[in-house]
């Protein structure tokens, strides 16, 4: 937004060009060999990526006889003095300087170079973003041409951009055919990154981080999914145990406290990522709208991080070696309907000194939990259980594989 450093560039652009078209056009003639070492460098970088590129001693001789008498210098910003409406017509040779005006929205047929210097921001929007890149598109048969220069934070949050932007493609493509109000509009983004402003969203949205747990509150809600979900649990037990990992006491494991000689839960090492997302995290019944939210948070970043890393591990946690434990459902304060399939989930206190739920995870794999309950009404009354067998699960994605998420608030 402010002018006065496209004034500082300018000048020592001009001081730079004075001083290159001095150097070239005192020496051409007598040490043309000299002027040419001057650029051979550039020239053979050029010439990696445009193979056709013309040889290096005729442009020489176009840049003495044609470039330097037609080379146009401008300042495009909000000031008085820039406000004219640029010729392009009367060289094809420009330089331009400025901000916010280049930023959006200005195109610029035939950009060859950019030299960006102005840094990221504080979380800028990925669509502002995009926008700033004048060096994207419509460039396919003059790419090897082109050269970029920006901070090193900049061309990270741009790489991040493509990401995102590859896919909200994959994710239309796999809608094709169906409705778009359909299709929940999930963007995977680092925590560098938001999707836009939120006028040009035009929807009710909320971040959520998926980093730590995802605990559902609800989950399941009716007799239906309670039951695929006791079905998956026995399924996925089964088909792990075989294939991947024999469940060992977490008792063994240094890292969990206060489980002495034994404890209660077992873990299911190094198994596959990819086996947890497509064999329980996509096929689990969510059927609670603000856990469901959470749920898709953590299957985009998980997809995401595969989509990385193909080979990545995760550690399943049989709580309780999957025997039911009695809950009861209202924690006498009376139950709400949604609640039904729904134990007050105590295991996951946040007592720092305590060792519950929330200490059993691992720091460097994501940590699926599985659990068992049987819910009745009637504190401390394991016989007063109505709803048996009741599957729950918790997800912890560890701070390493961080990744934030824009999920669409549905009403």
């Amino acid at each position: 937004m402010q002018t006065a450093s496209h004034t500082h560039y300018m000048e020592w652009m001009d001081k730079s060009l004075r001083t290159l078209k001095s150097f070239v056009e005192r020496q051409y003639k007598a040490k043309p060999d000299e002027v040419a070492r001057r650029f051979q460098v550039e020239y053979d970088s050029l010439k990696k990526t445009y193979p056709k590129i013309k040889p290096l001693d005729e442009l020489l001789v176009a840049m003495v006889d044609e470039v330097f008498g037609e080379l146009n210098h401008v300042v495009v910003n909000g000031t008085k003095d820039a406000e004219k409406k640029i010729d392009w017509k009367a060289t094809p040779y420009w330089i331009l300087v400025g901000g916010a005006k280049l930023d959006r929205g200005y195109t610029v047929e035939g950009l060859c170079v950019t030299y960006m210097p102005r840094p990221l921001g504080t979380s800028p929007a990925a669509d502002t973003l995009q926008q700033r890149a004048r060096f994207f598109g419509y460039k396919r048969a003059y790419l090897g041409l082109c050269r970029v220069f920006i901070q090193k934070n900049v061309s990270e949050a741009f790489a991040e951009y493509v990401e995102h932007e590859e896919f909200v493609r994959e994710a239309l493509e796999n809608s094709r055919g169906k409705p778009l109000t359909d299709w929940r509009r999930d963007f995977v983004l680092t925590s560098m990154l938001k999707a836009t402003r939120a006028n040009v969203v035009g929807l009710g949205t909320r971040r959520i981080p998926a980093d730590g747990w995802m605990v559902p509150d609800v989950l399941q809600r009716d007799d239906d999914a309670a039951e695929v979900n006791r079905k998956l649990l026995v399924h996925v037990r089964k088909k792990w145990t075989a294939a991947y990992s024999a469940p060992v006491n977490a008792a063994e494991f240094p890292l969990f406290k206060g489980a002495k000689d034994s404890s209660p839960h077992f873990v299911l090492e190094h198994i596959p990522l990819k086996a947890v997302l497509e064999d329980f995290l996509l096929e689990v019944k969510v059927k609670d709208p603000s856990d469901a939210e959470e749920h898709s948070a953590m299957l985009i970043a998980i997809a995401a991080l595969l989509r990385k890393t193909p080979d990545l591990e995760a550690d399943v946690f049989l709580m309780n070696n999957l025997v039911a434990g009695y809950r009861t459902r209202d924690a006498g304060r009376g139950v709400d309907a949604k609640h039904r399939f729904a134990p007050i989930n105590q295991y996951f206190s946040q007592s720092a000194a305590a060792v519950n739920d929330r200490s059993f995870c691992s720091t460097e794999r994501v940590s699926l939990q599985l659990r068992r309950f049987n819910l009745g009404t009637t504190q401390r009354d394991s016989g007063s259980a109505d709803i048996k067998d009741v599957t729950w699960f918790a997800l912890h994605l560890p701070t390493k594989l961080r990744r934030d998420l824009l999920i669409e608030v549905r009403s």
